[in-house]
């Protein structure tokens, strides 16, 4: 298992040191470990086995538009 700094950690998830301070204080994302000398240390998780969930958002303005409406909901990245 590889202990990630709080800045890989940030990386990692897309967001900032900052972010996963306040994230740490408000107890949304805690580290796995704190060091003696207080720096945060967190686990690396393998994403590779994780599904993702694709939400889609598709309207139209009318009636009239329904085909459209169909066009988008045929995302090509959608099984």
């Amino acid at each position: 298992m590889e202990d990630l700094s709080i800045g890989e950690k940030a990386r990692e998830c897309g967001v900032s040191v900052a972010t996963l301070r306040r994230w740490d204080k408000r107890g949304l994302l805690k580290p796995d470990i704190v060091t003696a000398g207080g720096h945060r240390r967190y686990i690396k998780i393998n994403t590779s086995n994780i599904k993702r969930l694709v939400v889609a958002y598709a309207r139209v303005s009318s009636h009239a538009q329904k085909a459209d409406l169909e066009k988008q909901k045929k995302c090509p990245l959608c099984p």
